[in-house]
């Protein structure tokens, strides 16, 4: 294939149709050279996205060989609530994702006008999620975690 204006190989050429010529069909493409270069450009976009998955993995793996070498019910502690904040993560961060694709569809539609005010309710909704997310965390037996705990809750220490 020839290189396009960039220096690189198209990975399709275009011919008009002979009847109407503003109309383009694709030229004949080679199957296995159009399938390398669409799997070097996944790869390419991939790899960012599985190095992240893998860092974030290893983190509660450290985690929980660190915790496992003090004790088990240190280790228990540590499984839970490597749990209960992943829900958070994963709440938190289905919500925010719906930004991306709208931002991108308000500038594709040359609405940019319109994307100032809804950053402003995603800023919004992400602060409201997630002072209501941290409150879940923190509520343990009907008190703040040991914030406000003036009695003696499971886990906490007496306060005087």
């Amino acid at each position: 294939m020839a290189p396009n204006e960039n220096g690189r190989q198209a990975l399709y050429r275009f011919k008009t149709w002979p009847s109407n010529p503003g109309i383009l069909r694709p030229m004949n493409i080679d199957p296995a050279q159009a399938a390398r270069t669409e799997r070097r450009a996944l790869i390419k976009l991939a790899l960012p996205l599985v190095g992240g998955q893998l860092a974030a993995m290893s983190m509660n793996v450290v985690d929980t060989l660190i915790a496992g070498k003090h004790s088990p019910h240190t280790l228990a502690v540590v499984g839970l609530g490597s749990a209960m904040w992943s829900i958070v993560i994963i709440v938190g961060l289905g919500l925010m994702l719906a930004v991306t694709p709208t931002v991108s569809q308000l500038d594709g539609a040359k609405r940019r006008e319109e994307i100032a005010p809804m950053m402003t309710q995603a800023v919004w909704l992400a602060i409201v999620v997630g002072v209501a997310l941290m409150l879940g965390l923190l509520q343990e037996n009907g008190c703040c975690a040991g914030w406000t705990c003036r009695r003696n809750c499971a886990g906490h220490r007496e306060v005087p």
